[in-house]
């Protein structure tokens, strides 16, 4: 996505939240309102109306940002986004997605791949 918007010519700020990427030693808590915050702060300092691009969890974020600066923001592009009052998964489901961190990588892998979208088979 960022290539797209670099290529025609929009200005892109990336940055990294508490706990990921550069920022992986920071400490909790890991809450939608503080990453909210955190793009809050980076849209503030830019100081330009804005587009925010959200995928899967930072879907929620960029949507707390947009409401909380209507008159900045421009729109909002969501990729898959997880909803905002989280999946509501059983426990038990739950419990099994915590045990995948466990697994090494070529299980990891395999689970993957069972997990991917596939297309529908011609009838």
């Amino acid at each position: 996505m960022i290539d797209q918007l670099t290529a025609s010519d929009f200005e892109t700020v990336t940055f990294d939240l508490p706990g990921f990427g550069e920022r992986a030693e920071a400490c909790g808590p890991y809450t939608y309102d503080r990453f909210a915050a955190d793009v809050a702060a980076v849209v503030d300092t830019v100081g330009k109306p804005f587009v925010l691009v959200g995928h899967s969890m930072s879907g929620p974020i960029v949507e707390l940002v947009a409401a909380s600066r209507p008159d900045s923001a421009i729109g909002l592009i969501l990729l898959a986004p997880a909803p905002m009052g989280g999946f509501r998964l059983p426990e038990e489901a739950i419990e099994q997605l915590r045990s995948l961190g466990q697994l090494g990588t070529a299980e990891l892998e395999a689970v993957r791949q069972h997990l991917r979208p596939r297309r529908p088979r011609p009838s």
